[in-house]
């Protein structure tokens, strides 16, 4: 039995589309959690953290945003991307840095890579999630279980 592996190809529109659509997942997850801007990116046919359809999705991210112990109590750091390298190799793999350090008073603003540990100075929480889309939406979201930050590292072992 022969097996054909497809590798899809992003165009220089779908690229741009994507980067666009992480930007307003990223926005509308740091500012208190936007449900309006997230029913409008996610797709609603597709299939978020295991098997959730988009609705409880954006149920679970907002209780994860505004709840107790949620990032709503927390500054947003910053934002870095990476690869996934599990079993979906190639999806774009956000990361999302919180955490107590209070840049008023605080001195020092410290500085994170892709991949980079929490830093349990500032109590800082770090989220990633590995997207895919489809028809200019994020159709799935989830959590890799290996990632990147490019495939540079990978190609020179081998």
């Amino acid at each position: 039995m022969k097996t054909t592996a497809f590798i899809h190809k992003v165009t220089d529109e779908e690229r741009k589309t994507n980067e666009k659509l992480l930007t307003k997942f990223s926005a509308a997850f740091y500012s208190f959690f936007d449900d309006s801007t997230m029913e409008k990116i996610l797709h609603p046919g597709g299939r978020y953290f295991g098997n959730m359809n988009y609705i409880r999705a954006i149920s679970m991210l907002h209780k994860k945003a505004t709840g107790k112990n949620g990032i709503g109590e927390r500054f947003f750091k910053d934002t870095n991307y990476g690869i996934a390298t599990d079993h979906k190799i190639g999806e774009v793999v956000m990361e999302l840095r919180f955490s107590d350090f209070d840049p008023f008073i605080d001195e020092g603003y410290p500085t994170y890579a892709f991949g980079d540990r929490s830093d349990y100075r500032f109590d800082e929480l770090v989220f990633y999630f590995a997207f895919s889309f489809k028809d200019g939406k994020i159709f799935s979201i989830r959590i890799p279980r290996s990632f990147e930050k490019s495939l540079a590292r990978i190609a020179a072992r081998n």
